[in-house]
């Protein structure tokens, strides 16, 4: 495990900051067998075109698995159950972290390392006359984290699903509980989009399945 930084002492007075030290669970085993068979088939994956077929009921041919699509664009998909998890959780954890860095390192201490919403957007994301879930749309992060190829400046612009292109009325009739999308850009890349991504969960018994796809 890589050496965490150390925590300033006014992080250390964070009544959260006892998380930041607490070791990460890992990914079952599943996970880690499956994705060693390599990649999916790209005709199994989910174009972005497509997306709004992540709201149907039951399950897509690809949950979970990566590939290189025919127009040379990455696909990545996951699917995690989440017992005891509500749609309100991952609402105010989407409208929570981005506001101070701790919080951001807490859910990824060894590759997330700062985090603040971009200034003009701070006033919207804490305006409590919205709710938790459209305290995001149409704010950003802009975050340093590692992606796999060192540490990068990323900019992730929220927006509702809407915005994002999902058939509003089947979000509604197939009971999708909420769905949080983004594209990501890199100001150090000359700020063009380099992904988007959708978190999208619904109610399982129990908590919620919920499964995310970029590309």
């Amino acid at each position: 495990m890589p050496k965490l930084r150390e925590l300033t002492p006014a992080e250390l007075d964070k009544p959260f900051a006892k998380y930041y030290y607490r070791p990460m669970t890992p990914a079952p085993q599943e996970i880690y067998d499956f994705l060693e068979k390599g990649p999916i088939k790209p005709e199994d994956a989910l174009p972005i075109a497509r997306r709004t077929e992540i709201l149907n009921q039951g399950y897509l041919a690809a949950e979970r698995g990566w590939c290189v699509m025919p127009d040379g664009s990455a696909f990545v998909a996951g699917l995690t159950q989440m017992p005891g998890v509500t749609a309100e959780m991952i609402a105010w954890w989407f409208a929570w972290h981005g506001l101070e860095s701790l919080r951001y390192m807490i859910w990824d201490p060894e590759d997330h390392f700062a985090i603040h919403v971009k200034p003009e957007d701070i006033e919207h994301r804490l305006n409590y006359n919205l709710s938790l879930t459209e305290r995001n749309w149409g704010t950003t992060d802009i975050v340093t984290e590692d992606v796999g190829g060192g540490s990068v400046v990323l900019n992730i612009s929220f927006m509702s699903p809407s915005d994002f292109g999902y058939d509003m009325e089947l979000f509604k009739k197939e009971g999708t509980l909420i769905a949080v999308n983004a594209n990501i850009s890199s100001p150090e890349m000359g700020g063009n989009a380099l992904n988007c991504f959708s978190h999208v969960a619904r109610a399982v018994p129990g908590g919620l399945s919920s499964a995310a796809v970029s590309g």
